[in-house]
């Protein structure tokens, strides 16, 4: 087996199913394995005959890595920290997001304080603050 092959499937695999890894980390091989694109050496190394085998699954791993879920409105505003780590977005629902950008996991719960629309979010040069402008007129 090509060890580069499975650390780059297992990295696709952990990004894909983040969610459920943070959700439902006892049941990954039932619930995500069983849709994982069956010629992935992931696929291969751990899938077996007692999983559901899903007929219509993936063929290959798909184009977009992340979907981000957290916000019950329009997203405005989004941003990625200075060193790639982080995303930060803003949203009609007067709350700001902080994610880690690799897996899509929020790392903070939603941020509140505008009474308004936030319209733009941005991380300061250095990552170590975040700064947003709302309908509200405060930053």
């Amino acid at each position: 087996m090509d060890l580069q092959q499975l650390v780059h499937d297992g990295h696709r695999f952990a990004q894909y199913f983040a969610h459920t890894i943070k959700e439902h980390p006892l049941l990954l091989y039932s619930t995500a394995l069983p849709f994982t694109p069956t010629d992935t050496s992931i696929y291969k190394t751990f899938y077996h005959n007692q999983l559901p085998e899903v007929v219509c699954g993936m063929k290959m791993w798909p184009q977009q890595l992340l979907q981000l879920h957290g916000h019950d409105s329009e997203v405005n505003s989004v941003a990625f920290s200075p060193n790639g780590s982080k995303i930060v977005s803003g949203s009609d629902d007067k709350t700001i997001q902080v994610w880690d950008a690799s897996t899509g996991v929020e790392m903070l719960p939603p941020i509140q304080g505008h009474n308004s629309v936030i319209h733009s979010v941005a991380f300061l040069p250095n990552g170590s603050k975040i700064v947003s402008g709302s309908d509200d007129k405060t930053i």
